[in-house]
């Protein structure tokens, strides 16, 4: 059986969330066939399969964990946002 191959370069320029937080949120999940690199913004994951089904699966995991991880990402940057808008405003009263 011929073992799939792909690679999955996402660059995190645009997300509202820091991208080295957002590459460590998705490293706990990445099996022993993928390896993932973040350059600057860009996150690269080689990832293989023994099938093509096997390869189709993890991509579609690996694509909604980084949905999640930019979600809290970007949720934790609003809420210490809206913790130190709140402390300044405490300050000035």
């Amino acid at each position: 059986m011929k073992r799939g191959r792909a690679t999955i370069r996402i660059d995190l320029a645009e997300a509202d969330a820091d991208p080295e937080v957002i590459a460590a949120a998705l490293e706990p999940d990445n099996t022993l066939e993928m390896d993932a690199y973040l350059d600057d913004t860009v996150l690269e994951t080689h990832v293989e399969r023994a099938s093509a089904g096997g390869l189709q699966s993890t991509i579609d995991d690996y694509v909604k964990n980084l949905g999640v991880a930019i979600r809290v990402a970007a949720m934790a940057i609003d809420e210490e946002g809206s913790r130190a808008c709140e402390d300044s405003v405490k300050r000035q009263e």
